[in-house]
């Protein structure tokens, strides 16, 4: 079973580690360039970049890698409070009685998005806890296609059909 965190300190703890993954990500990862190579490209070794190469127009400057960095620590500020019947993780979520409003509601037992109802997908392995979102996208074994819009409370609204691609990942995954 997965370990649910509903200490304070131990949330506090995991958030940190969270921000010292991205600040090593961050400190590691070159300046980010438009003239990378193509996401086309085939997934291979990294290449070396030349030493003296001259920074291109497209280069982000000293000053936005600066404000990139005080964005993801202001990200990384905010308070996650995670619910222990869903294990849903929202900024800022009001817990009622320990819960979130939607499982506090819930009277049917076992509750619909909880673990007693085989709805809890449980943790991630290790190997790709340090996965960045475009990975992630990546190693997806199903991609899934839909139109999504903003209705006027800021709400989506989803409209059509959902499509679901199975992805054969095999070939860059070994």
């Amino acid at each position: 079973m997965n370990k649910q965190i509903t200490n304070p300190e131990e949330l506090q703890e995991s958030n940190n580690r969270e921000r010292e993954q991205r600040e090593t990500r961050l400190a590691h990862d070159p300046p980010l360039s438009a003239d990378s190579t193509p996401l086309s490209a085939p997934l291979s070794a990294p290449q070396s970049a030349p030493q003296s190469a001259p920074l291109s127009a497209n280069t982000i400057s000293e000053e936005e890698h600066i404000l990139l960095q005080k964005f993801c620590n202001k990200m990384d500020n905010i308070q996650y409070n995670t619910c222990p019947v869903c294990n849903e993780r929202i900024p800022l979520i009001k817990l009622v009685k320990g819960s979130c409003r939607r499982c506090h509601t819930e009277k049917l037992l076992p509750k619909k998005f909880s673990a007693k109802n085989n709805m809890d997908p449980g943790e991630a392995p290790e190997k790709l806890k340090g996965l960045t979102e475009i990975e992630e996208m990546l190693i997806v074994q199903v991609f899934t296609v839909m139109t999504v819009y903003r209705l006027r409370g800021g709400q989506n609204g989803y409209m059509g059909n959902i499509i679901n691609f199975p992805q054969d990942i095999q070939g860059f995954t070994n």
